[in-house]
C-alpha cells in the first residue's frame, strides 16, 4: 500500500493559518503551491508531514502550535484503491487525537492505532 493521491488538506489554527482555513483542494495531475514569502506554502506542505506521519502530540511541535484552540488538520487521500481521512489534533503535551476514516468501508482507526495504519498506507512500511 502506497499513498496514490492527496485531495484535500484542511488546516485550522496551524503556524501561520489561525482558525479554520478554506479547504486546499488537489486536482488531478500536477500540482503547483506558489505565493509571496510568508504566505503559508511551508505551512501546508508541514501540515501534510505531520498530518501523514506524526504523532499527535510531544517535543518538537511548539513551533508549529498557535496555542488554544489547539491546531487541527485533516487530510482526504487515496491509498490501495480506497479513500481515506486523517483527521487529528495536536497538543504540546497529551490531548492530542487522531482518528483514520476509510471511507469506503467506514473502517475506524484512532489514536495511536490510526497513526500507524495512516504511515503504513502513506509509505507502504510497516
Amino acid at each position: 500500500m502506497v499513498l496514490e493521491r492527496i485531495n484535500s488538506v484542511i488546516i485550522e489554527n496551524f503556524r501561520s493559518f489561525s482558525g479554520l482555513q478554506e479547504p486546499f483542494i488537489f486536482k488531478d495531475g500536477l500540482n503547483l503551491i506558489s505565493g509571496d514569502n510568508g504566505s503559508g506554502k511551508t505551512t501546508i506542505r508541514l501540515a501534510i508531514v505531520l498530518g501523514l506521519f506524526s504523532r499527535t502530540s510531544g517535543k518538537g511541535l511548539e513551533s508549529v502550535l498557535r496555542g488554544k484552540p489547539p491546531a487541527r488538520i485533516s487530510i482526504d487521500f487515496e491509498a490501495n484503491g480506497q479513500i481515506y481521512k486523517i483527521e487529528k489534533t495536536f497538543a504540546l503535551s497529551g490531548g492530542g487525537d487522531a482518528k483514520l476514516t476509510c471511507i469506503g468501508t467506514d473502517n475506524v482507526y484512532e489514536l495511536e492505532e490510526a497513526v500507524v495504519e495512516c504511515r503504513k498506507l502513506v509509505s507502504g512500511t510497516n
